[in-house]
């Protein structure tokens, strides 16, 4: 992987990588994050510090090394450039015994100034974890699992990465919405300014995508079966939805203005939402209610209020009691 990043090569050593990439979406993946984040120069001095002690290099060389070791040391030092950038992409298990975590319980949201000055805005339900020194790593990686959106300060030398169950967006100068609750099906991500690239962790074509702004991506990790009956993911890349007719307000970031926004949208995932929101437990007596297709949207409304709105859409019955909200047909 080294030396494809460094452009010395092969094309027998290219097509063995490519192989491997085929037959391991991880090694792809590997590759793509360190392609992403490759140091350019002036490399960081931690990088430096960690090259010199795999080489026990000390000190100017340059006017007495024989061409042939130079050579070697400059490739000795792009693996190692290589190895220590991997190193510090997937060592997270033990990095988040020394993490940050903030968290947006159920019923509410919560906003935080990361130590870069990345802003985040969490909704309810969702977590943000990221390393201590998150701001002295050469890549910022936060670790993500529910929605939130992200205004990213933008340093190039040290690009900012979220992590999710089933992808990893790296930014490019941005302003997005993630979201990558467990209980959904679909990791939803929506760029409103600069650009973001999407890296897929599974699916038949492993690669990058890079979103324009007003894309979203939608990525089903189980959306298809492979040749042997594996799960494979699937992606598609649609236009953000207006809501109200407006060109600066989308359904996918009304959440940030305390809205919740909806399109011909399912019953059954209109209701994961809601409980996220209301912080209480929804269940159907009547599984066919799932399916019915809902147009609104939910501002201040309690939950009693909410359910009025929605009756005067479409015919159902509902009980609130202990804390559960269960609905059901006449």
């Amino acid at each position: 992987m080294g030396k494809r990043l460094s452009g010395a090569s092969t094309a027998d050593e290219d097509r063995e990588l490519d192989e491997l990439f085929k037959s391991d979406p991880d090694a792809w993946f590997s590759y793509e994050v360190m392609r992403a984040t490759e140091v350019k120069d002036p490399i960081p001095d931690a990088i430096v510090e960690e090259i010199h002690s795999m080489l026990e290099v000390s000190g100017p060389t340059a006017d007495v090394i024989p061409f042939y070791r130079k050579s070697l040391v400059r490739w000795s030092a792009v693996a190692c450039v290589a190895a220590v950038v991997c190193w510090f992409v997937f060592a997270r298990t033990s990095r988040l015994s020394g993490s940050n975590e903030i968290v947006a319980q159920n019923g509410t949201s919560t906003e935080v100034t990361l130590p870069d000055g990345t802003t985040v805005k969490l909704n309810a339900g969702s977590r943000l974890s990221y390393a201590r020194d998150f701001v002295s790593r050469p890549t910022r990686e936060v670790t993500l699992t529910g929605e939130a959106y992200f205004t990213v300060i933008h340093d190039e030398r040290h690009p900012f990465i979220i992590h999710t169950a089933d992808i990893s967006i790296i930014d490019l100068g941005t302003i997005f919405n993630v979201r990558a609750y467990p209980d959904d099906h679909l990791t939803e991500t929506t760029l409103i300014d600069g650009s973001v690239e999407v890296l897929l962790r599974k699916g038949e074509s492993p690669g990058k995508i890079v979103l324009k702004p007003n894309e979203k991506l939608l990525y089903n990790a189980n959306g298809s079966t492979d040749k042997s009956g594996n799960q494979t993911g699937t992606f598609e890349i649609s236009a953000v939805t207006p809501a109200h007719g407006t060109k600066n307000e989308f359904v996918e970031t009304a959440w940030i203005d305390n809205k919740m926004v909806f399109r011909n949208e399912r019953f059954g995932d209109l209701a994961r939402r809601m409980e996220r929101r209301y912080n209480l437990e929804i269940a159907f007596s009547d599984e066919e209610l799932k399916s019915v297709h809902l147009t609104g949207t939910i501002s201040n409304e309690t939950v009693d209020e909410a359910m009025k709105l929605l009756q005067a859409t479409t015919s159902f019955k509902y009980t609130i009691a202990e804390g559960k909200l269960t609905l059901g047909l006449y």
